[in-house]
């Protein structure tokens, strides 16, 4: 009798714990421009939702549980991609991208949780049943590392800072929004060994941002970066900054800071004060405790580019 009560004590938790996380899908979480081991973290919830709801179905639905382990693994796998495909288009409502990244996370809970809970699976081998677990196990391991680079380098951006980005650690190109277009490059430097090798593109606009960096520039007088130009032509790009409140009133052209710069070719060193930053905004100050993007573009180019930036600082 405690037994059947345990039971349905603990059939009941989880339903209540299944229900709480499939609300966080569709409500709170992240935003484009909140720190990355908070994003990445959050994505974790896909493989635990899924873990928990095939641990669920294993232990409280008799007709799955008497499946044999082929037959749980092919429904489980329509049942996850039928509903993970499914809160991903549902999440466009929502003001949220869909990501390839999420499906595949709800898949390695379902796999999870197959291999630790199921007892069909008792079928195979322990050979291949110990392969099978260690494989799953290191993909489970590869998600974790996620975060914890991305908190590893949040605490190197805080010690560094002044400094925004210089390119000497090999996590620092996640700090800025590129794509494929930026690579770290020890073809030239002008601070230590490395910089970044930046392709701008023939598109309508092409380059890059940085998102993720220190928000609070009010202390400092400028902002400085150093830009070499290969090519024996000037390359004008266009540069760019907003705050918080940018974003707020709808990121308006004329609510943030944009100053052509003329790339010549060589090194340009760059230098922008906080007083043009800050009274850039028509109508209001930049609020310089709030500084939520750092990025420069090409437009209309007739061929692709290649520049190398290095040491974006604050001084």
């Amino acid at each position: 009798m405690r037994r059947l009560l345990n039971l349905r004590t603990t059939q009941w938790i989880l339903l209540f714990l299944l229900i709480l996380i499939a609300v966080l899908f569709f409500w709170g979480g992240p935003d484009y421009y909140s720190p990355r081991s908070f994003k990445s973290i959050w994505n974790l919830g896909h493989v635990l939702f899924y873990t928990m709801l095939f641990f669920y179905l294993l232990q409280f639905w008799s007709w799955y549980t008497s499946l044999t382990f082929s037959r749980q693994v092919g429904w489980g796998l329509v049942l996850t991609l039928f509903t993970g495909i499914g809160i991903e288009l549902i999440q466009i409502q929502f003001s949220r991208l869909p990501e390839f990244g999420d499906i595949w996370r709800d898949i390695l809970g379902f796999i999870l949780a197959l291999v630790f809970c199921s007892r069909s699976i008792r079928s195979f081998g322990l050979k291949y049943l110990k392969i099978l677990k260690l494989s799953v196990l290191f993909f489970l391991l590869l998600e974790f590392s996620y975060p914890l680079v991305s908190i590893i380098d949040e605490i190197i951006a805080q010690k560094q800072f002044p400094l925004l980005s210089g390119f000497e650690t090999p996590l620092e190109a996640d700090r800025w929004e590129a794509g494929n277009r930026l690579q770290r490059s020890q073809l030239y430097s002008s601070e230590g060994k490395f910089s970044a090798q930046i392709l701008l593109h023939t598109d309508l606009y092409s380059g890059v941002a940085l998102v993720y960096f220190p928000r609070n520039w009010q202390n400092y007088t400028e902002l400085h970066f150093s830009v070499f130009n290969p090519d024996n032509q000037p390359l004008p790009v266009t540069c760019r900054i907003h705050d918080w409140e940018h974003i707020l009133n709808g990121q308006q052209f004329s609510d943030r800071f944009n100053k052509r710069i003329i790339l010549h070719p060589g090194w340009n060193e760059i230098n922008i004060t906080m007083e043009e930053i800050q009274n850039a905004p028509l109508g209001r100050l930049m609020n310089l405790t709030k500084i939520y993007n750092f990025g420069f573009f090409a437009s209309n180019l007739s061929r692709t580019k290649t520049i190398y930036l290095d040491n974006v600082t604050l001084k």
